[in-house]
């Protein structure tokens, strides 16, 4: 039998297993032994001890990663055909590896760079228990033609990837997958929590970035409630979701209020945003950013913190009252 005629068969959501995505979580040691298979059996046991040597929801994970990756981060000629399937692209290596990070910021044009850049972070506790660091950040510019590059002038991408392969096994000295593992990953875990409805929902405004987090397992507003009371030493970190496929965003933040007696409006200009996919909410996505309130000319008292998200087809608003004492 030729092998390659019945991989798509072993792994449905790969045609050559071993040199689509997966080759982002395999090691150096199973990429050389899965190019020394000579058969099927040899194919399906190797798949089989792969995944058991491997932290059980992750195959769930990998598969929700891929798709969303294969959705986001695809490459496209001038005529919109796609060239590079999201998954294996730069980005959507980083996400396969990595998971989705806590934000995604957007920076223009940088002096030495070609275009704009996108920079992913995760920091404090999310960041310790994933990488062993307390703050990760990775960023990807885009060329000429719209093409997103790993920058290595943010060298925490390499460091990341090691930790979190190494994390990612938990059987390392297994030898042979048990009988239960195929039928324990056959199934992926069902992860999709709810339903998002099109547009632009759910504005939170909190005092600590971290509660504001996205997740591959779990609906990342289910338990967040805005935070009502303020001091000028904290940040106004803020996220809403936004369902729809439209990207990117243009968006305009803005805190209107009384400020020593006087009327109060700060409106920042507006800005290309990108909305973090949701694993458990398909088709939504996740803004997130915070602001520091020492940096604003505002003193005690109640503000409104609006924002206007527009996706080139129709625009919304959405607010939340705070204070700041």
């Amino acid at each position: 039998m030729i092998l390659a005629a019945l991989l798509f068969v072993l792994s449905p959501l790969h045609q050559d297993w071993g040199k689509g995505p997966v080759q982002w979580i395999m090691t150096a040691d199973e990429q050389h032994q899965w190019g020394q298979l000579t058969n099927d059996d040899e194919a399906e046991k190797f798949i089989a001890l792969f995944w058991a040597r491997r932290d059980p929801t992750l195959k769930a994970e990998f598969e929700q990663r891929v798709s969303a990756a294969d959705e986001r981060f695809a490459d496209h000629d001038a005529q919109g055909k796609v060239i590079t399937r999201g998954a294996m692209s730069d980005r959507g290596r980083a996400l396969v590896i990595l998971g989705f990070p806590q934000q995604i910021k957007a920076k223009l044009h940088e002096p030495g760079k070609p275009r704009a850049h996108e920079i992913w972070v995760w920091e404090k506790e999310v960041a310790q228990q994933k990488f062993d660091a307390p703050r990760i950040e990775i960023a990807f510019y885009e060329d000429v033609k719209g093409v997103y590059h790993s920058d290595r002038d943010y060298p925490d991408l390499t460091a990341a990837v090691a930790v979190t392969m190494k994390k990612m096994i938990v059987n390392p000295d297994l030898k042979e997958a048990p009988a239960a593992a195929a039928v324990a990953h056959s199934e992926p875990r069902p992860i999709v929590t709810r339903k998002g409805e099109p547009g632009a929902h759910q504005l939170v405004v909190v005092k600590d970035p971290n509660t504001l987090m996205n997740s591959d397992t779990g609906d990342p507003f289910a338990n967040i409630t805005s935070d009502k009371v303020f001091t000028k030493q904290d940040e106004l970190a803020y996220a809403f979701e936004y369902c729809g496929d439209k990207d990117p965003l243009k968006l305009t933040v803005a805190i209107r209020g009384m400020s020593k007696g006087k009327k109060l409006n700060i409106s920042a200009p507006p800005e290309d945003v990108h909305a973090d996919p949701m694993t458990t909410v398909p088709g939504c996505g996740m803004v997130r950013a915070e602001i520091p309130l020492s940096n604003l000319p505002i003193s005690a008292g109640t503000f409104t913190f609006a924002i206007k998200l527009d996706d080139g087809v129709q625009s919304y608003s959405l607010s939340q009252d705070f204070q700041v004492q």
